[in-house]
């Protein structure tokens, strides 16, 4: 199998509030079709302007928790790495890997995949080869080994795991006042993954510029991309409500609704800086679909 360039790794996700993430202590090299982060905004994103932030190359590993063995049922589940353009990992227990960015993007980001290997402490994919460690609080770490053009030797990655959720992570916002939380305008300002901490709830919205259009998949067991618990369509009025329409999936009929009020809020984290910060409520539903029940509550952009 031909060598693949892997997703370019730097210090928090973009927009991430997260303390169990840390810094990378290098950059291997570009990612597939990546923009370059600007300036920290006060407003909302646009497709010309990403959540931006700036790495912390001071952080480290994480300590204080317990390893975990490095076998493919501690690795199975939805991470994100130690990264600005905020690159989300699912691993599968069939030995599959796929990852995605989902900026806005003209092609509705789509996902790329390619396969693992676990074997004596050391994960290997078709491009790069670490030595791991993992921790239960949801940390996990690796330096690469057997050194390939796009991925020289000793590159420090790191991943957080978002779902199934580790239950020990930490998330500490603190929701600024200026500017004032308000209700989103537009698709491209909800076009994050969004991560509910208790719940270990995914909600990865993807906006197609070309099409001026976004899609959602939502999840909360870590199989994101593989067996996503719904996906589907979503719009927004002019009041900024969000609505999440099903086109059918094995818990949801087609059709099958939820719109979500809210606002977005800019936040800090003590760790790793600016992050959005959206609180929803449900203020209708219909078609009877259990995937969109427990959407209410804080998210928070994870990528």
């Amino acid at each position: 199998m031909a060598a693949m360039t892997p997703p370019r790794r730097l210090v928090a996700a973009c927009g991430a509030t997260l303390l169990l993430l840390v810094a990378c202590t290098s950059d291997p090299g570009p990612a597939p079709s990546v923009p370059t982060a600007p300036s920290v905004p006060t407003e909302p994103p646009t497709a010309s302007s990403p959540d931006p932030l700036e790495p912390d190359s001071s952080a480290g590993p994480a300590t204080g928790s317990e390893y975990l063995p490095i076998t493919v049922e501690n690795i199975v589940g939805t991470w994100v790495t130690a990264d600005q353009f905020g690159w989300l990992w699912s691993f599968s227990a069939d030995g599959s890997v796929t990852w995605v960015n989902p900026l806005p993007t003209d092609d509705g980001a789509p996902y790329e995949s390619t396969t693992f290997e676990l074997e004596s402490g050391t994960m290997s994919t078709p491009f790069c080869t670490w030595e791991m460690d993992i921790w239960a609080d949801g940390s996990m770490y690796g330096v690469t080994v057997d050194g390939v053009e796009d991925c020289p030797d000793g590159e420090s990655w790191e991943w957080a795991k978002l779902s199934p959720a580790p239950g020990v992570a930490t998330l500490v916002l603190e929701t600024r006042s200026d500017p004032a939380p308000r209700a989103p305008s537009e698709l491209i300002h909800v076009s994050h993954a969004w991560w509910q901490q208790e719940s270990g709830h995914l909600m990865l919205i993807s906006y197609d510029t070309a099409a001026e259009a976004a899609r959602y998949a939502l999840d909360d067991d870590g199989d994101l991309f593989t067996d996503p618990d719904d996906v589907g369509t979503v719009t927004i009025d002019e009041a900024g409500t969000v609505t999440l329409t099903s086109t059918g999936s094995a818990s949801c009929p087609a059709g099958a609704l939820v719109t979500l009020g809210g606002e977005l809020a800019q936040a800090d984290g003590e760790a790793t800086g600016p992050a959005w910060s959206w609180d929803t409520e449900a203020v209708g539903a219909s078609g009877g679909c259990p995937a969109h029940e427990g959407l209410d509550g804080t998210w928070v952009s994870v990528s």
